[in-house]
């Protein structure tokens, strides 16, 4: 949960909500799926985060870019530090090769909606409309 408040109040857009997925259990058409729906919410601009592992347990976290439309995930590696491009057949048959890694376990991504909030009381009034006692005359 700390790391989906992240990435929604720190590493996106304002009004941008994320979601967490669990892939662990999909099949292998469910996979796809996913994927596909993965990068249509990051292709956005919104970066989201992937959990890898083995069959077991999830170990390792990774930075999914908003890539640059080719139709692959761009996948940031904190272990080493480069971005592994992750394509669709890789995902969807759990043969990621991130950091000793194969096993795609959950996603904390974009929801897809965006929700812009203003700022200001909760009668809509920004403090910026407010008068301050100071006539506009004077």
């Amino acid at each position: 949960m700390g790391a989906r408040k992240e990435l929604e109040f720190g590493a996106s857009r304002r009004g941008t909500q994320y979601e967490l997925r669990l892939v662990r259990q999909l099949t292998k058409g469910g996979l796809r799926a996913a994927y596909a729906h993965l990068l249509d919410v990051v292709g956005d601009g919104e970066p989201a985060l992937l959990y890898l592992g083995n069959a077991v347990l999830p170990r390792h976290v990774t930075l999914v870019l908003p890539g640059d439309g080719d139709r692959v995930l761009d996948v940031y590696d904190p272990a080493t530090g480069h971005v592994t491009r992750l394509d669709q057949g890789h995902f969807a048959s759990r043969e990621l090769r991130i950091a000793g890694w194969d096993v795609p376990w959950l996603t904390v991504q974009p929801d897809g909606a965006r929700r812009v909030q203003a700022f200001g009381f909760s009668t809509g009034m920004s403090s910026a409309s407010r008068t301050s006692g100071v006539s506009a005359s004077a």
